[in-house]
């Protein structure tokens, strides 16, 4: 039988029980049927991939800060690129001032 939880923490838990020993869940953990476990699933993968999409965009936000700090300083584009980890787009060119 496979039951389906929210725990305390906030994550959910799938328990397969079949043939095992009876699965006792953690204090205020509370089950839920498989389309709430469902949504709740989606749920917390959406605001995962948000929060990763956030951080690489943070990221690149940084790195394009330094590169353009490292151009202002006189260093080569190049140089600026592989020191930064930052490669500008194509509209971004070494032509445009920094």
């Amino acid at each position: 039988m496979i039951r389906y939880f929210r725990l305390p923490g906030g994550g959910v838990e799938l328990v397969d029980q079949e043939g095992g020993a009876p699965y006792v869940p953690p204090d205020g953990a509370v089950e839920l049927t498989e389309e709430e476990y469902r949504q709740e699933l989606a749920a917390i993968e959406a605001a995962r991939q948000a929060y990763q999409e956030q951080q690489e965009a943070e990221a690149t936000a940084k790195a394009r800060e330094d590169y353009l700090a490292l151009k202002a300083a006189g260093l080569p584009e190049e140089t600026a690129r592989r020191l930064s980890g930052y490669t500008p787009p194509d509209d971004e060119g070494s032509d445009q001032p920094a």
